[in-house]
């Protein structure tokens, strides 16, 4: 019914997060993959996911530089540009109020 098919189009916008993460995202292109209005794209993925599709996108980003903290020896730098946050400093500060520490602490506090 219509709910299958609703998540099935919100499973195709993860899917395209997934694929693109490296590169700068916009609500439009999120919304272009579903074919909604950007407006009225983010008002139904909230209602599905629970929250807006540009922090699910974030969420995601910092849960990938999560993974990569703890499984390369790259930069922070080389790691916000892997999850596609051009700015290592904005980067910083969104991982450091999503984790609850900062980039650098992660690491340390989590490698084994």
């Amino acid at each position: 019914g219509v709910h299958a098919r609703v998540t099935q189009q919100f499973l195709a916008v993860q899917e395209f997060i997934h694929a693109n993460m490296r590169k700068k995202i916009v609500l439009a292109d999120l919304a272009g993959v579903v074919a909604l209005h950007p407006t009225y794209f983010s008002d139904q993925f909230k209602k599905v996911v629970g929250v807006r599709p540009l922090d699910y996108l974030m969420r995601r980003r910092i849960e990938r530089a999560q993974y990569l903290l703890l499984t390369s020896h790259a930069s922070v730098k080389e790691i916000a540009d892997a999850v596609g946050i051009a700015d290592a400093a904005y980067f910083s500060r969104v991982f450091t109020r999503l984790s609850r520490v900062a980039p650098s602490a992660y690491r340390a506090t989590h490698a084994a």
